[in-house]
C-alpha cells in the first residue's frame, strides 16, 4: 500500500512494479480470499492502481494477497507471483502519527514527507546529560536520535524526560524495545513473560508523545530469529499501529528473510555499511543488494561510521559514505556511533575537543547534514531522470567511480507543482582527483543550460548539448543544481505587493543553512538563549525553505529576529507600516512572538503553540501588524526627524519554532 496507516481516507493506493515483460499482465487483489479489484499492469513500469477503502473493514490490521497473471487469451491466465501485503486502517488518526509512505521510501509527519539524519547513542545516557547532549544535537541540525539500554535502566518517568527534552530541541526519539547490555543482539530468542509486560507498558506510556519516531526491535538482522522477530514487530504493532518499527541490517545478502514475503517484520530497515578501510564503494553495493525484492518499497537509511569506533572511520568515510547512501536510494541516515564519555564539553577527548578524530568526524558530520538537509525535498522525491555520469579514468571496482542520481525537487508543504528544480550528485571514490563528465539526454534538455553548484558559492556552470565536464578532487563530492526556478516565481508568491524585508521567504543562502540578510540581535543572554538559527527544507510554507530557531530557554528578553532592510525604511508624513509572517510552532511548545519597532518598542503580541485537534497539530499560523502613523510618531518620537523606522520580531519560549514568508510593506 502507497501510505500505512490509512485512518479516514476513502481511496488507498497499490503500487505495483513490474519486469518489462513481453506479455499482458493482471493483477487481482484478494481479502480474504474475495476478489477486491483487479486491473491491468504495464509492464516495466511502476502502476499506481487505485482502491476503494469504503469497501473494507474499519479498523482492520490484515494482509492483502496480490496475484500477478500474464494474460495469454481472453480467458486463459497464468500466476506469475503472489505477494502479501500489510493493509491497517485505523477508527481515527492521531496528531503525532507517523505514516510509512512507501511511494517515496520515507516517513511523514502531519503529511509531510520526513527526511531523517541524525545519531546512533549506543551507551546509556547518564540522567544528569540528558539537557547538554540532547541540546547539543539539536543545535548542530540533526533531526533524531536513537538512544539505546533504556528499557531495562530508565524509568518511565526517565523516559518521557529524555522524549521532553528531545521534542524542545527538534529531535524525533527512536525507543530500542530490545536491551543492547544483556547481549550482542538485543532481540532475545525466548520472550519472556516479564520481557512483555515491560515492552507493553513502555509503549502505552510513550505511543502519544510528540516527540517519539518509533521503536527499535532488532539489532544486527539477519542474526535473530525470522519468526521471532516477526511475531515481535506484530505484538508492537498492535499496541501502537501509529508508530514504525525498526531494524538495523547486517548481512545484507540475507536481508530478505525478514522483508515480507509472508508479510512484513518491520517497518523501515537501517543498512549497515561499515566498510573496511577506505573501500567507501562498497557503501553502495551493501544498500543495492538489501533494495531488491521484497524490500524495494521499504523506507532504507544508510548507517555509516561517523566516529573513531571503527578504523575505517575517517573526514572522507564521512562525506562519501553519506553521498553514496542517498544516492543509492537511501532516504535517512544513522551517524554510528556517538559514544564519547558523558562528561562536560571542553574536557580533553570529548568531542569538541579538535585534537581527537571523533571531534573533526563529529564536525564533518554536521556539515554534510546542512548540505543534505538542503536536498532534502530531493531525496524523498519519487520523480528521478536519467543521467550519464562518468569520470575520465575509466572504471573503478565493482560498481564505478562516480555515481549519480537525478533527481527533482517538490513543494509538500503547501502541494504545489514542483519547483522545477533538479539536482544531479556525484561521487569520487577514487584516491585521485579526476575530471566528471555529466551527460544529460540533448533532446529533453535545452542546447545551453545554466546550473550552479550550490555547495561551492553557488559557483555557476553551463551544459551545452546536455554535456559537462569540469575537475573533481580525490574522495569528493559535487551536487549541480539545474533547472530551478527563482523563489520569487515560485506557486503563491505574491508579485504584485512592494516587500521592504530581505529574502522574505528565506531561500537565498549563500552558504548551507544560512538565510541571507537575516539575523539575531545579540543580547546579554544571547548564548544562553539561542541553540540554532538557520534555513530549513524539512517544513515550508511556500517555496523551497524556511527559517528555523531553537530556543533554549525562555526569558523576559527574548530573541530578537531582524533583517537587514528592516531598519532602513523611510517613512514620510502619514506612512504606515503593514507586516506579517507565517510561523509554525513545534509539537507541544508555546511562544510569545512581538512584532517590536526599532526604538525597543512592542506593538504587537501573538501566542501560538500547536494546533490542536486529532488530525494534524503541523499548521502554519499567520501572525500580522499594522502601525498608525500616530502610533510611529508617540512611541517614536525620534521618528520624525529621523524618518527611519524598522520592525523586528521578538520571540519567547523554548523549543522548535519556524518562520516563513514574511512581508513587511509601508502603506499611506
Amino acid at each position: 500500500m502507497a501510505a500505512q496507516p490509512y485512518t479516514d481516507e476513502n481511496i488507498g493506493e497499490i503500487l505495483v512494479r513490474t519486469a518489462n515483460l513481453p506479455t499482458a499482465l493482471i493483477a487481482h487483489v484478494y481479502f480474504h480470499d474475495a476478489l477486491l479489484v483487479n486491473f491491468t499492469v504495464k509492464a516495466g513500469e511502476t502502476s499506481r492502481l487505485s482502491v476503494d477503502l469504503r469497501t473494507l473493514p474499519s479498523p482492520v490490521n490484515a494482509t492483502l494477497v496480490v496475484k500477478l497473471y500474464a494474460r495469454h487469451s481472453s480467458d486463459i491466465l497464468e500466476l506469475l507471483s503472489s505477494r502479501n501485503i500489510r493493509y491497517t486502517k485505523l477508527a481515527y488518526s492521531k496528531p503525532y502519527q507517523i505514516t510509512v509512505d512507501v511511494l517515496r521510501r520515507t516517513l511523514s509527519l502531519g503529511g509531510t514527507p520526513f527526511a531523517p539524519i541524525g545519531w546512533f547513542i549506543a551507551e546509556l545516557i547518564p540522567l544528569s546529560y540528558i539537557t547538554p547532549v540532547l541540546q547539543d544535537l539539536g543545535r548542530r541540525g540533526f533531526n533524531f536520535v536513537q538512544v539505546n539500554r533504556i528499557l531495562y535502566s530508565y524509568s518511565l518517568q526517565d523516559t518521557l524526560r529524555l522524549l521532553d527534552v528531545a521534542n524542545a530541541a527538534g529531535l524525533r526519539v527512536i525507543i530500542p524495545l530490545c536491551d543492547l547490555s544483556v547481549k550482542r543482539h538485543c532481540l532475545p530468542k525466548v520472550l519472556s513473560p516479564q520481557h512483555w509486560e515491560k515492552v507493553t507498558t513502555l509503549v502505552r506510556h510513550v505511543q502519544d508523545h510528540p516527540g517519539l519516531l518509533g521503536y527499535y526491535i532488532d539489532d544486527d538482522v539477519p542474526d535473530a530469529n525470522p519468526s521471532n522477530l516477526k511475531r515481535y514487530y506484530d505484538h508492537v504493532k498492535s499496541l501502537d499501529p501509529w508508530h514504525p518499527c525498526f531494524v538495523a541490517i547486517v548481512g545484507s545478502g540475507d536481508a530478505w528473510r525478514y522483508g515480507g514475503l509472508n508479510g512484513p517484520s518491520f517497518d523501515v530497515a537501517m543498512v549497515e555499511v561499515y566498510v573496511p578501510s577506505t573501500d567507501y564503494a562498497q557503501t553502495g553495493l551493501e544498500l543495492d543488494i538489501v533494495n531488491s525484492f521484497p524490500l524495494d518499497w521499504m523506507p532504507l537509511w544508510g548507517c555509516i561510521m561517523a566516529s573513531s569506533f571503527f578504523s575505517g572511520s575517517s573526514l572522507w568515510g564521512t562525506r562519501q559514505q553519506s553521498y553514496l547512501s542517498i544516492l543509492h536510494q537511501a532516504t535517512g541516515l544513522v551517524h554510528f556511533i556517538y559514544d564519547f564519555p558523558f562528561q562536560e564539553y571542553g574536557v580533553p577527548g570529548g568531542y569538541d575537543d579538535p585534537t581527537t578524530i571523533g571531534s573533526l568526524s563529529f564536525q564533518q558530520a554536521q556539515l554534510v547534514t546542512a548540505e543534505l538537509f538542503e536536498l532534502q525535498q530531493s531525496i524523498i522525491s519519487s520523480d528521478f531522470i536519467a543521467v550519464n555520469v562518468t569520470l575520465a579514468s575509466g572504471p573503478w571496482p565493482r560498481g564505478g567511480p562516480g555515481t549519480a542520481r537525478l533527481y527533482q525537487d517538490q513543494n509538500f508543504a503547501s502541494r504545489e507543482e514542483h519547483s522545477g528544480c533538479v539536482h544531479v550528485a556525484a561521487v569520487n571514490v577514487a584516491p585521485w582527483p579526476d575530471i566528471i563528465r555529466v551527460q544529460l539526454d540533448p533532446h529533453e534538455w535545452p542546447s545551453v543550460l545554466n546550473a550552479t553548484v550550490p555547495f561551492e558559492n553557488n559557483r555557476a556552470v553551463q551544459f551545452l548539448n546536455g554535456k559537462l565536464e569540469e575537475p573533481i578532487g580525490f574522495l569528493d563530492t559535487r551536487v549541480y543544481r539545474l533547472d530551478c526556478a527563482p523563489a520569487s516565481l515560485m506557486p503563491g508568491t505574491n508579485q504584485t505587493i512592494q516587500n521592504m524585508f530581505q529574502n522574505p521567504e528565506f531561500e537565498s543562502t549563500t552558504y548551507p543553512g544560512t538565510p541571507d540578510g537575516w539575523g539575531i540581535s545579540r543580547s546579554p543572554d544571547f548564548y544562553n538563549l539561542l541553540g540554532s538559527f538557520n534555513s530549513d527544507t524539512q517544513f515550508v510554507h511556500q517555496g523551497r525553505h524556511s527559517l528555523r530557531l531553537f530556543i533554549l530557554q525562555n526569558a523576559s528578553s527574548g530573541v530578537l529576529l531582524t533583517n537587514r532592510i528592516s531598519r532602513n525604511v523611510n517613512l514620510t508624513n502619514g506612512s504606515a507600516f503593514a507586516g506579517s509572517i507565517w510561523a509554525l510552532p513545534s509539537a507541544g511548545n508555546t511562544f510569545q512572538v512581538s512584532w517590536v519597532l526599532n526604538c525597543a518598542i512592542e506593538v504587537s503580541l501573538s501566542s501560538i503553540s500547536a494546533v490542536d485537534g486529532k488530525r494534524n497539530p503541523w499548521k502554519w499560523q499567520k501572525l500580522t501588524v499594522f502601525v498608525e502613523p500616530f502610533q510611529v510618531e508617540h512611541l517614536c518620537p525620534s521618528a520624525a526627524h529621523v524618518p527611519q523606522v524598522g520592525l523586528q520580531l521578538k520571540i519567547s519560549g523554548t523549543g522548535v519554532l519556524w518562520f516563513d514568508t514574511a512581508e513587511l510593506r509601508v502603506v499611506l
